[in-house]
């Protein structure tokens, strides 16, 4: 007894005394991983309960496995958006009422394992895996995770900092859903930035990356399922098809389709939905049953009421359900009441549009009082020139010529998706299902060739990822079709796997460079910190949001060609259309006038992204020198400016 207790104290003094001296890791690292994974733990927490919901809801005995687990986890992502979206509006929102929904977890348990069933089949398909799938696998796993790390990064991309994050801060902050008129994306249906919201309020902003992640992982799985189960059905000869692991590897090949897993974008959401209405067509197609195309309408309306332009799928879905249908005139009233069922489901974010300004697709069609007729169409001129011979042969000018955040398409899709859609949809071409990819394609055509032509921002493929997932079926197709092509001994599916294997390893190498570059890991594991972080990847952004926090207390600063907002103090107000010079120039005529009015509301100071001001004076074809010169005559008017951020911003006071 004396023996062992006399030799646990001399084992707790030696160790004890070493790490006294020998600390192995900072308590700032310790910190940063302990956020990283409470955030990831939250955002679990989240994504489980909307499959719980989801598979409480949605009975569906005939669809199985992974479609159906995608299924249910969109329907109960779609119904809690509503409910934050009617809290916010009828209460409001505070801290401890996010954590409200969890005690649902203890009735709801049934359910839970019901939700996390079909996760568990993904062992059995490995055991019975081939090396090459098992490869496949191996490398869409690693793109994944990749993407993990900078999910629980701090975020930093330009769209969740002006919006996508920026707008569930600014409910956070006053505790309620209210309007933001400056922001005119505020306008936008915002089913995801309800869940955004609810997840920052848990806990952090990585919260929502995360979040946004596990719904990218869910659409990725999903989709890997939807399409193995149909390509067993297209091509039975095929004893052990890997089109499903090839249309996604496919998939993640293209950079934005990837990165912006991690980004709190919202263009996966609709890919989700998609996917969910398309599964549901599908059955609705082969078993000719109400329930099925009830379904599919309720998927349609979360599609658009997560970006308008997912109305494409509307635009593709319904057309062909009044096609393939054998009985049009006795199912009409069926027909019209799945049209109307969608447009429920679309309508609280027409309307909250409604009911804050009048005007339920604020801030377009109708004007107001925040956006003028002029302004709308000062923001949405038509380019100066068109290159038609690019429109023409847009499915392949737009895989070449598309870059993450550049000019044009500024989507980047990979090589792989086209490169095999395309034989896949002219393999299947006379079938209900190539009928409905060949009109899909064609529409999309027409969409990004002529009304991308007319309002540039239209011609972002990423718009209309809620057609992804059929492109990625009809990649799968192509891989199969692919499979039985030869030339004497020469097999073509070996000169293809070698080329997807190659691929395959630029994208991983790509991520790799990516986040060493980026600096994420370190910014997670906590070995640099979240302003060194911000500072790679936001630049002199993140130094001008920081020096603004050092104003007295009553400040009121009004960003000029700055979007952003994130990060920047409560008392700060962004500039999300880069034209807020412009607009308020047009409406009060003077900059005598324009000063005025903006110390009648309250603003103290100006802040001027400088290098945005002067990119936009060879770039914004609405503003004319006089505008320009009126700039000038109010800088004069004003004391000398501040120079931020080693002089990219310019801080100037109202008053002297």
């Amino acid at each position: 007894m004396k023996r062992f207790w006399v030799l646990f104290l001399w084992i707790l003094l030696v160790l004890g005394g070493y790490y006294l001296y020998h600390k192995p890791v900072r308590p700032e690292e310790v910190w940063s991983v302990l956020q990283a994974g409470l955030s990831l733990l939250t955002a679990i927490a989240m994504i489980t309960l909307c499959g719980a919901t989801g598979a409480r809801i949605f009975r569906e005995t005939a669809l199985e496995g992974l479609p159906r687990w995608a299924v249910q986890t969109a329907l109960g992502a779609g119904i809690w958006s509503l409910i934050w979206l009617g809290t916010g509006f009828a209460f409001g929102y505070s801290r401890w009422m996010f954590w409200l929904p969890f005690l649902l977890f203890l009735p709801l348990w049934k359910y839970v394992r019901e939700w996390f069933s079909p996760l568990t089949t993904l062992s059995v398909h490995w055991k019975s895996a081939s090396t090459l799938e098992k490869g496949l696998a191996g490398i869409a796993l690693l793109l994944t995770l990749a993407q993990l790390w900078v999910a629980l990064a701090p975020p930093a991309r330009y769209d969740a900092l002006t919006y996508h994050l920026a707008l569930p801060q600014q409910y956070l902050e006053t505790g309620k859903l209210r309007l933001i008129p400056e922001n005119p994306y505020w306008g936008h249906p915002q089913l995801a930035e309800m869940l955004y919201t609810w997840a920052m309020g848990l806990f952090l902003p990585q919260s929502a990356t995360a979040f946004s992640w596990l719904i990218s992982v869910v659409f990725w799985l999903g989709l890997w399922g939807w399409i193995q189960e149909t390509i067993q059905e297209i091509f039975p000869h095929h004893a052990n098809p890997t089109g499903g692991w090839i249309a996604l590897i496919a998939v993640l090949s293209g950079a934005s389709i990837r990165w912006m897993s991690a980004w709190a974008y919202t263009d996966l959401f609709s890919a989700l939905f998609g996917l969910s209405a398309l599964i549901l067509f599908m059955h609705w197609l082969t078993k000719q049953q109400t329930r099925w195309y009830l379904w599919m309408c309720v998927f349609i309306g979360m599609a658009v009421s997560v970006k308008y332009t997912s109305g494409v799928l509307a635009l593709v879905l319904f057309p062909a359900v009044w096609f393939f249908s054998p009985e049009k005139r006795r199912k009409i009233v069926v027909f019209l009441l799945g049209g109307l069922l969608a447009l429920a489901v679309f309508l609280p974010w027409l309307l909250k549009n409604w009911g804050f300004t009048g005007n339920p697709f604020f801030p377009y069609l109708i004007p107001t009082a925040e956006f003028s007729t002029w302004r709308l169409s000062a923001a949405n001129q038509a380019p100066e020139s068109v290159n038609w011979l690019a429109r023409l042969f847009l499915p392949v000018t737009f895989t070449w010529m598309g870059v993450d955040g550049a000019a044009g398409p500024a989507t980047d899709i990979g090589p792989l998706l086209v490169l095999l859609a395309l034989p896949g949809w002219w393999t299947i071409r006379h079938t209900p299902l190539g009928k409905l990819s060949g009109w899909s394609f064609l529409l999309l055509w027409i969409i990004l060739g002529l009304a991308g032509a007319r309002y540039e921002h239209l011609q972002q493929t990423r718009l209309y990822f809620a057609l992804l997932p059929l492109i990625a079926l009809n990649a799968g197709i192509g891989w199969e079709f692919i499979q039985d092509v030869r030339w004497r001994e020469a097999r073509l599916s070996r000169i293809t796997m070698v080329l997807v294997l190659l691929v395959s390893g630029l994208v991983l190498w790509q991520d790799v460079f990516m986040l060493v570059r980026s600096q994420t890991i370190p910014a997670v594991l906590g070995t640099i910190s979240p302003q060194a972080y911000l500072e790679n990847q936001t630049g002199v952004y993140i130094q001008a949001m920081t020096d603004l926090k050092k104003l007295p207390a009553g400040s009121r600063v009004l960003f000029l060609w700055e979007a952003r907002s994130f990060y920047a103090p409560s008392f700060c107000i962004a500039d999300p259309w880069i034209d807020r010079w412009r607009a308020d120039l047009h409406k009060l005529g003077s900059p005598e006038n324009v000063l005025e009015t903006w110390r009648k509301e309250g603003v103290t100071h100006i802040l001027i992204h400088k290098t945005g001001m002067d990119f936009m004076k060879g770039a914004d074809r609405a503003m004319s020198p006089k505008d320009w010169q009126a700039l000038d005559e109010l800088l004069k008017m004003l004391p000398p400016a501040q120079p931020l951020a080693g002089g990219y911003y310019l801080l100037i006071p109202l008053s002297p």
